[in-house]
């Protein structure tokens, strides 16, 4: 069954790829083709440059219609109990994985999760695009809102 898992994994892989073809901003973390892997992770990377939103909006907008997207590795292992407390030495600042920290998103993949999922997904995220200035508002509006309650 691993190997069905695997091809399940895969798939759902290339209908993301194809989900997101064109969305500035997005796009998928590459694996190394030649070396095994069970696909098990499906990860976003976001260009905060290009990208209409930061990686939490991202999120948020998924997570609002009920796509179980998260931040994915945030904050940092070297930002988590036991190691935040570690006296510092010099700069031993982890400037990559933080930055990587702030834009990957893990979205849903596996043997529950169909094309026509995958492509609901693809569907949301580009109406979110083409009216991003409206989402951002909502979004902004939906913290504030939360903030002050």
């Amino acid at each position: 069954s691993l190997d069905k898992l695997i091809a399940t994994n895969r798939a759902n892989r290339t209908a993301y790829r194809r989900a997101i073809e064109g969305l500035p901003g997005l796009a998928l973390y590459e694996f190394d083709e030649q070396e095994a892997n069970n696909f098990q992770y499906l990860i976003v990377e976001i260009d905060q440059q290009t990208c209409p939103f930061t990686r939490d909006e991202l999120v948020a907008i998924l997570q609002a219609e009920n796509v179980i997207a998260r931040r994915y590795f945030s904050p940092g292992c070297h930002l988590s109990m036991p190691y935040r407390t570690r006296p510092r030495r010099g700069n031993d600042r982890l400037t990559v994985t933080e930055r990587l920290c702030e834009s990957l998103v893990a979205l849903p993949t596996g043997a529950s999760v169909t094309v026509a999922d995958i492509h609901e997904v693809g569907t949301i995220l580009r109406d979110a695009y083409d009216n991003a200035a409206e989402v951002r508002y909502a979004l902004r509006k939906e913290r504030t809102t939360r903030s002050a309650a």
